[in-house]
């Protein structure tokens, strides 16, 4: 299977099993593992800005529309995503040599460490950014910054699951 038809149908399954799975989960009453931004931290790194941004936008729209909520909130986080990633990629690097030679980020070529630094920034960011749109008030300003927090490692621990599965499958 060529790499652009493993990358639809990743996204095609990932959003299916946001939507009609994961979405179902509403742990403590507020946290919900948003795994779908996994396929945006795992694009190859030569993916120009611009595809990347769309791609953000396209996999949050596509959330929204088939979760029945709030049109844009998914498709508005996912796009700051895309528009950051570039930048923590860079962040956490300490070269541009740690990743030009890699196809894309993940925590087998990349090491555990780095990877989740990566996830963690920027999954944080996409929670920051999801959960102040969905409030859209200051008034709960601690709140919405644990709810955050709760929800980021929530989604990192779906994103160490499926990162395991996926490159144990893969060393097969």
């Amino acid at each position: 299977m060529t790499n652009y038809l493993k990358y639809i149908v990743r996204s095609i399954l990932l959003v299916f099993f946001q939507v009609f799975i994961l979405n179902n989960i509403d742990l403590f009453g507020f946290m919900n593992p948003f795994l779908y931004v996994v396929f945006i931290l795992i694009l190859p790194f030569k993916i120009k800005h611009t595809p990347l941004v769309i791609l953000s936008f396209l996999m949050g729209y596509f959330v929204d529309l088939l979760s029945g909520n709030i049109m844009g909130i998914h498709a508005a986080s996912a796009v700051l995503l895309g528009f950051l990633r570039p930048s923590i990629i860079r962040l956490v690097s300490s070269s541009q040599s740690d990743y030009e030679n890699k196809y894309a980020p993940n925590a087998i070529s990349m090491g555990g460490k780095w990877f989740f630094t990566y996830a963690g920034v920027l999954v944080f960011v996409y929670n920051l950014s999801y959960f102040f749109l969905e409030h859209f008030t200051f008034s709960g300003f601690f709140k919405t910054i644990f709810i955050a927090i709760a929800n980021t490692a929530f989604t990192l621990l779906a994103i160490f699951i499926y990162e395991y599965l996926r490159n144990r499958r893969s060393s097969r």
